[in-house]
């Protein structure tokens, strides 16, 4: 692998992890997002439970009150018989009392009982609503969760080959130093022996001289 190959496998994987970055950055900003818009669907959610119940709980007090209200009118119509009545029969009177209340009675009961069903049904469907909410948010959680861990996985695997390519290098860089160096040491030995040689020469002939 040459000089240039290595560049360019160094850049090819700076140019990576920047993406990898910049994707992690991305998905982070959509993770929050969807957070936030699903806390937003929640809220709106129990608010307008909130507000259906409030007004089922009014409309049945009115519906209470207007059947309490008639309750009253017809008790007062029938203890005005009943006082009017008195001086006729007493025994009748004491009928026609018992017979109204136990008809209250019952209307009370079938009231109560109704108002009861309906409070139960919106408690009901309000906890299936809730539930249901938080399977969703919990879904995404997970799918959250595992996408980040393919992404944490590829990150790992990119650096430990950047780990391996770097020792490479070291070892390819070391091997040239070695060779280097074993090179000026035989180029200073040729020349050490070329310049022994040369003075021997030298000497020779400044003896022959004298």
């Amino acid at each position: 692998m040459t000089d240039e190959e290595l560049k360019g496998l160094f850049t090819t994987l700076r140019q990576e992890m920047s993406e990898m970055r910049t994707e992690m950055s991305d998905t982070r900003i959509e993770n929050a997002e969807a957070h936030a818009a699903t806390r937003q669907l929640m809220d709106a959610n129990l608010a307008a439970v909130r507000d259906e119940n409030a007004d089922a709980l009014a409309a049945r007090r009115q519906l209470m009150d207007v059947s309490l209200a008639a309750i009253r009118d017809e008790n007062a119509e029938a203890h005005m018989a009943t006082r009017q009545l008195m001086d006729v029969s007493l025994a009748g009177i004491r009928d026609e009392n018992a017979e109204a209340h136990a008809a209250t009675r019952q209307l009370m009961d079938v009231t109560l009982a109704t108002v009861r069903d309906e409070n139960v049904t919106a408690h009901a469907a309000t906890r299936n609503l809730i539930s249901t909410m938080r399977r969703e948010n919990a879904t995404a959680h997970v799918e959250t969760r595992l996408h980040m861990d393919v992404i944490g996985e590829h990150i790992a695997e990119r650096f430990q080959f950047l780990v391996e390519t770097v020792q490479f290098v070291d070892q390819k860089l070391d091997r040239n130093v070695e060779r280097l160096e074993e090179r000026i040491d035989r180029s200073a030995g040729d020349t050490q022996a070329l310049v022994r040689y040369a003075y021997g020469q030298l000497d020779q002939r400044i003896s022959r001289l004298e």
